[in-house]
């Protein structure tokens, strides 16, 4: 029966040569990739200051981001901003 330290050298040895192989692919399909990526951003609308019922004040602005690399969709985001009242 083998010891703890030879058993602990193989898994070492086997874990860095698993490691390295896979470094070794990433780096090879690296080298084939032609990366073209782009995309498009629009602001879409601008909601300029809506009074709140309690006084406060709200803009409203609403980006779109068009990506036409690997994921092909449309992500859209509305950023809300609040003014409050203080006295």
């Amino acid at each position: 029966m083998h010891s703890f330290g030879y058993r602990a050298n193989a898994l070492l040895t086997f874990a860095i040569t698993i490691l390295a192989l896979m470094c070794a692919m990433a780096s090879l399909s690296d080298n084939f990739n032609s990366p073209s990526p782009n995309s498009q951003v629009q602001v879409l609308n601008i909601n300029w200051f809506q009074k709140k019922p309690d006084g406060d004040d709200e803009v409203i602005l609403r980006i779109c981001w068009v990506t036409g690399a690997c994921f092909r969709g449309k992500l859209c985001i509305d950023c809300r901003f609040y003014f409050y009242v203080c006295f």
